[in-house]
């Protein structure tokens, strides 16, 4: 295994497991939060799930693998912005 795919299987571990801890922690926050943290969860679970398809497209098309990157990278930006407007 390779110093990039290794990476990518970090960044991939890490996401499904916060997505995981926010998605058990809901219920022991603040009712106010409970939207915000599943929120949080379903995102951290879609860019694992990009993170997993980027690691198999690394050897083939490194312009894609940008792409996806900066697509995983914006939806989390716009999730976090979407969700402290609604809980203001």
């Amino acid at each position: 295994m390779d110093f990039t795919s290794f990476t990518f299987f970090v960044t991939n571990m890490a996401l499904l497991a916060a997505g995981l801890f926010l998605w058990l922690e809901r219920d022991n926050v603040n009712p106010k939060w409970k939207t915000a943290l599943s929120v949080s969860g379903m995102v951290c679970f879609i860019a694992a799930v990009h993170y997993y398809y980027m690691r198999g497209n690394m050897e083939n098309k490194i312009s894609m693998t940008i792409l996806w990157i900066y697509l995983t990278t914006f939806a989390i930006m716009f999730t976090r912005g979407l969700i402290l407007f609604l809980n203001r």
